[in-house]
């Protein structure tokens, strides 16, 4: 709301209360002054025709000894003139139920503009309530008669009785000749005499009333505007306080209020802007942290690699020139299959973890045990950090549960690890120790923390830190190495900050650096989908795998895979179609849909989706099973397929044995009727 418009209502708010405050001390005031001017006027109207009438009485009185009237012709001539006293009243009084009449000295009736009815007034008939005619006599006696100069006028009011024997409030006005000795009066109903001011100050009140309810209704819905617009305002500013910053209020009103929501509205804008950025920072970080693991990495898949194929060199070697000619050495194969199989497994878990601190999305805490993420994080170490840094984990045997979001939580971890490995280029000793403490006190407040807190100590013996570096070591873009961006431990100190935990360094020159990490303990079971990592134990001897004697279509774009599959296939007894790409499957199936039983489908594939795919298949043939299999787990299309009517999900690369066994499962399983 403008300030003009504020002084403006202000002002109308003020008026207005100063107009019903004026007009509930007036209205009183002006009927009362309303009615003294109707008292006045039937004063001044019956003094003025009292003293007309008491001026002809003295002219009458010197006629009769000028002209020696006798006392009969006097009387007459005084009746003459009480005559036009009566017409003037009848010609010239305002209110209507006005009466004149004139008393003698003994109070009888001489002259009346009332209709008579045997000898008395009919509606003047002079009986008061409580004897109050002798008062009348009594006050006219003591109170008009002290002046004999001129008419005196006085006002009665007085509770007349009707003939119907009902009282009437009336008003007397009486004014007396001193001397001729009569009372001139006028008898008026009050109802009557104080009409007019009662009618005004009434319609007064009623128009009063009508401004309040009026102007009470227009307060009432711009109150209720400016209400709604306020609340709009504080619920929108609430949800942005409580991190929904994609909430837009769009009140472009030009008034303060307006200006207020387009204030709170660049806010969210501005915190949706930068939730954008730190989620673009953090992704950068995430992938400078696997550019800077891949050299060592690399390191690690050469020796994978190198394994397998050594391993697959030796068995050909030894089926094509056998150390006992004509017997091959199936020992020597089965043993160095093992080994190949061990190096496979190997490379499918380092790019399993790769693919983990690489993706990108939000926030998804779930119970975890810290114990097994830094385990995790000790095998990418293993993998990737200098042979001769020796990494040490020590973890209690129970589990350390706490809410978070793993892969966050791994990268901060691996994070302070890099750190760790850089400050120690010729070597060293990296500690991570995981212990519980009940009794934790926070870094910041210095108060117990309401929990118990799962303690994460990371500490190297590297060249340490000194004061100044310490004190910025958590500062955005701050670095001292020659390559980086400066954003690792900045994302450590927001990641663990998000799980409402703390992160606290001890750091001197040449004794190394500790970095101890303290997180809220939290309660619960923990996912199926994460159980501990067992070590790994000898390999049970494997049972035999299951055969099959159905069609199976395979759609893979990866000529090699494809080959392996459908080789693997026929070594299971299976019939096996091919399709390299999405519309060369949907052709094929669409020709011999009716002698395959299964299909496996791949969901990345050119030219048409394996999701487009699949709704081809399922239109062609609304039961056909179908089994997906894709390189990428965490493709959100497996769970939607799964849920529109998949029959499973297999992840590549997969071995013999889980193949077959994943084909057999699907289709042994009942099918649902069409």
């Amino acid at each position: 709301m403008k300030l003009t418009t504020k002084l403006a209502l202000i002002f109308l708010v003020l008026t207005v209360l100063f107009g019903v405050g004026l007009g509930l001390l007036g209205i009183p005031f002006l009927r009362r002054a309303l009615e003294q001017r109707e008292r006045n006027y039937a004063a001044s109207f019956l003094e003025r025709e009292a003293q007309l009438l008491m001026d002809r009485f003295r002219q009458l009185r010197l006629d009769a000894r000028a002209r020696r009237l006798t006392d009969q012709e006097v009387e007459q001539a005084r009746e003459q003139l009480l005559g036009n006293l009566d017409e003037s009243f009848a010609k010239f009084y305002f209110h209507s139920s006005g009466r004149l009449f004139v008393l003698d000295a003994d109070g009888r009736v001489v002259v009346s503009s009332d209709p008579t009815k045997n000898g008395r007034t009919v509606s003047n008939l002079w009986v008061y309530k409580d004897d109050a005619l002798a008062q009348l006599h009594k006050a006219l006696g003591t109170s008009l008669m002290e002046d004999s100069k001129g008419p005196q006028t006085r006002q009665f009011d007085l509770q007349e009785i009707d003939e119907r024997q009902g009282l009437v409030p009336k008003s007397l006005f009486v004014s007396y000749l001193p001397q001729d000795r009569y009372y001139v009066c006028i008898s008026v109903d009050e109802e009557d005499l104080y009409y007019t001011a009662r009618w005004i100050s009434t319609s007064l009140l009623l128009v009063l009333a009508i401004v309040i309810l009026v102007f009470f209704l227009l307060f009432h819905f711009f109150y209720s505007q400016l209400r709604k617009r306020y609340e709009t305002i504080v619920e929108h500013a609430q949800l942005i306080a409580s991190g929904n910053y994609d909430v837009v209020i769009g009140d472009r009103a030009a008034d303060e209020m307006g200006m207020l929501a387009a204030t709170i509205d660049k806010l969210a804008a501005n915190l949706r802007l930068q939730r954008t950025l730190e989620s673009q920072l953090r992704q950068a970080q995430k992938m400078e942290m696997v550019g800077t693991l891949a050299s060592g990495i690399a390191h690690d898949f050469n020796n994978t690699l190198g394994g397998m194929m050594s391993a697959i060199d030796l068995i050909g070697q030894e089926l094509r020139s056998p150390a006992t000619p004509g017997k091959p050495d199936l020992e020597l194969i089965r043993n160095t299959v093992q080994v190949a199989s061990d190096c496979a497994n190997r490379g499918k878990e380092t790019v399993e973890q790769l693919l983990t601190f690489s993706r990108m999305g939000e926030s998804h805490k779930q119970l975890a045990d810290l114990n097994q993420l830094v385990r995790n994080v000790k095998a990418i170490c293993l993998h990737s950090f200098d042979k001769r840094i020796v990494v040490t984990v020590e973890t209690p045997a129970e589990k350390s549960v706490v809410k978070a979001d793993r892969s966050q939580l791994e990268q901060a971890i691996l994070n302070v690890c890099i750190n760790a490995r850089d400050a120690m280029p010729d070597g060293g000793e990296l500690l991570m120790r995981v212990t519980r403490e009940n009794r934790a006190r926070h870094e910041f407040t210095g108060q117990l923390a309401e929990s118990p807190i799962c303690h994460l100590l990371i500490r190297d013996s590297g060249i340490g830190m000194d004061k100044e570096t310490l004190a910025r070591v958590f500062e955005p873009f701050f670095t001292t190495k020659k390559k980086g961006t400066g954003l690792g431990l900045a994302m450590v100190y927001k990641i663990v900050d998000e799980h409402h935990g703390w992160i606290e360094v001890d750091s001197r020159i040449g004794q190394g650096t500790a970095f101890s990490m303290c997180l809220p303990c939290a309660t619960g079971t923990l996912p199926a989908d994460e159980p501990d990592r067992p070590a790994r134990k000898e390999a049970a001897p494997k049972p035999s795998l299951a055969q099959g004697k159905e069609t199976i279509m395979v759609v893979d774009d990866d000529q090699f895979m494809l080959q392996m599959t459908e080789d693997i296939l026929t070594r299971l007894g299976y019939r096996s179609l091919t399709a390299t790409d999405g519309q060369a499957a949907i052709d094929l199936f669409q020709a011999r849909h009716a002698e395959i039983d299964l299909v496996l489908l791949d969901l990345m594939l050119p030219k048409v989706s394996g999701d487009a795919v699949f709704e081809q298949i399922r239109k062609v043939r609304p039961g056909m099973a179908v089994l997906l299999i894709s390189g990428f787990k965490r493709d959100p299309r497996i769970a939607d397929l799964i849920a529109r009517g998949c029959d499973g999900f297999l992840n590549k690369p997969y071995s013999i044995e889980e193949l077959a066994n994943a084909i057999r499962a699907t289709l042994d399983r009942p099918k649902p009727p069409a």
